[in-house]
């Protein structure tokens, strides 16, 4: 079995650093949905920016940094890039319309669940209007990306 990383070393920082995070294709892929779901919880992005080429699912983002609240008394924010793949496609389930007077929406919570049968597994992205269900034909790796922040 792998080392587990030291996840509590990117919270907390004396010196804010950018997040470069990959999922692992292994028996710990939960565990990195759920560390991967604290990082987006807060973060904005545009729906018409979301992209899909060759099975790979890219989503430009604002993040909300929560690693650094506890040293600054305001929340941060930085450019960053959500990717996922394999995607075979998406498919977006509305609760709501409310985010077309702003453009942008902000993420609850990033979720996997295994289908049974000959069903594709689905990656959930799941924000307070909308969800994006990624269609996912083998275990994808997530990977998030701060560009700048």
């Amino acid at each position: 079995m792998p080392k587990q990383p030291d996840f509590g070393q990117w919270f907390h920082l004396a010196a804010p650093r950018r997040v470069h995070y990959v999922s692992r294709n292994d028996e710990n892929f939960m565990h990195d949905m759920a560390y991967l779901s604290s990082y987006l919880h807060d973060s904005r992005f545009f729906p018409l920016k979301v992209r899909i080429r060759k099975e790979k699912m890219v989503i430009p983002l604002v993040r909300s940094r929560w690693e650094l609240l506890k040293k600054l008394d305001v929340l941060p924010v930085c450019r960053a890039r959500l990717c996922i793949s394999p995607v075979a496609d998406i498919r977006w389930e509305f609760k709501s319309l409310a985010f077309a007077s702003t453009g942008h929406v902000s993420i609850a919570e990033l979720s996997y669940h295994v289908a049974y049968d000959d069903e594709p597994n689905h990656l959930i992205l799941q924000s307070p209007f909308f969800q994006i269900v990624a269609l996912c034909p083998s275990t994808p790796v997530v990977r998030l990306d701060d560009m700048a922040g």
